[in-house]
């Protein structure tokens, strides 16, 4: 029997930012800070050499022990809280509520070796509490049938409300965003067998139905012996993103125009999986992903009443009426790491790392010419070599 244990922390982190008042006033006005937007309370300063802030958390959760598990945490970041000298900071300025409550029927029935159902809620603000930037809800359930199958199924409904996005306008005034619904369903296979699927799907829809997002990603995994697992994936995805950020134009008066545009974006991609166990001190993982974009801009507008409850209200036409522009971007990513471990806790990484970029302004032409400009591309290619040394003293 599993015990019941109620787990609770919180931390407070104050740091503090120095330097040239050009490198705080780029910190100020970077994607993680944006204090030049034209309607919030925080204001750039160009003669500051020192920004200060602070980050607080505290969670209260319940792991294991009967049948209900919960985890409930407040999160906050000061607008001035600056680490990524340290780390990463996807931004600052934000506070977060977030709930999340699961149930756990572990016992074998009829139907299923175990069940688990979780249900989840997180409304978030800026630090001031000015704007709400997302309330949201979510479910997703996960069943095991007696024959080791697995069917996972779930879906987020979010930006419930008055919710504003304060980034989308990169610098500009807060938008104010539409609900959106995201369903999704995943099917794996049994994972003892040499081979088993697994396909994942989801559909998002927002904008009041202008904007639709499709993801479809099935991949077999291949189980050759207890030393080599090779995987080879899929992933598809056809983006229709009606408020796709197009760029700030500054007209001969000094005054921004915030553009957006429709996009009509699909993705494919292939990644390729092999880890193999030649002794247990000797393992080698290789990993490789090609993919191709291409995507076309049309209906390009700008913001001209960004708080407005009507999507179509928030925008006006911008520019030449029926003008449109393309792109087709060809990437290959691949890491081969070798890792021997000569003594106990002591390990040497041979890494490999390759990239290749192609771009062209000029969506079109078949996957097979994608291919062929991609592997045409100049690689760039990383060797590493990392020593890992245990002394015991």
């Amino acid at each position: 029997m599993r015990s019941s244990c109620v787990h609770c922390s919180s931390f407070v982190v104050s740091r503090k930012f120095d330097g040239s008042s050009a490198a705080v006033l780029s910190t100020q006005t970077n994607p993680a800070h944006q204090y030049q937007r034209p309607d919030g309370p925080l204001h750039v300063d160009s003669t500051l050499t020192a920004l200060s802030g602070d980050a607080e958390t505290i969670h209260l959760a319940k792991y294991g022990g009967g049948i209900v598990h919960f985890e409930t945490s407040y999160q906050r970041i000061s607008p001035g809280y600056e680490i990524n000298d340290l780390g990463f900071l996807n931004r600052a300025d934000w506070q977060d509520q977030s709930t999340w409550v699961g149930l756990s029927f572990l016992k074998k029935t009829s139907v299923y070796n175990q069940f688990n159902w979780n249900f989840n809620e997180w409304q978030d603000w800026t630090s001031a509490g000015d704007l709400l930037l997302e309330r949201a809800v979510n479910t997703n359930a996960h069943m095991q049938f007696h024959n080791n199958w697995y069917a996972h199924a779930g879906g987020t409904v979010g930006q419930l409300g008055a919710t504003f996005s304060d980034r989308a306008t990169r610098g500009g005034p807060a938008l104010r965003q539409s609900s959106f619904a995201a369903p999704w369903v995943e099917i794996q296979g049994d994972q003892r067998f040499v081979l088993y699927p697994d396909v994942f799907a989801q559909l998002v829809t927002t904008d009041e139905g202008l904007t639709r997002r499709l993801f479809v990603n099935p991949s077999l995994q291949v189980r050759l012996s207890t030393r080599t697992s090779p995987s080879i994936g899929m992933s598809y995805s056809h983006n229709q993103d009606n408020t796709q950020w197009y760029g700030n134009v500054v007209d001969a008066g000094g005054v921004t125009h915030y553009t957006f545009a429709h996009l009509d974006q699909k993705t494919f991609g292939m990644t390729f999986r092999l880890d193999y166990t030649a002794t247990p001190t000797l393992t080698l993982q290789i990993y490789a992903n090609p993919f191709v974009s291409k995507g076309t801009y049309s209906d390009v507008r700008e913001v001209v009443d960004a708080r407005a409850e009507k999507y179509a209200d928030r925008f006006a036409p911008y520019g030449a009426p029926g003008a449109t522009s393309a792109f087709d971007v060809r990437e290959f990513n691949s890491n081969t790491v070798l890792r021997w471990e000569y003594h106990p806790g002591s390990s040497l990484y041979l890494v490999w790392s390759q990239g290749r970029q192609n771009f062209d302004p000029l969506a079109g032409g078949a996957l097979s010419d994608d291919v062929d400009e991609l592997f045409r591309a100049h690689p760039a290619n990383t060797f590493l070599i990392k020593a890992v040394h245990w002394f015991d003293w």
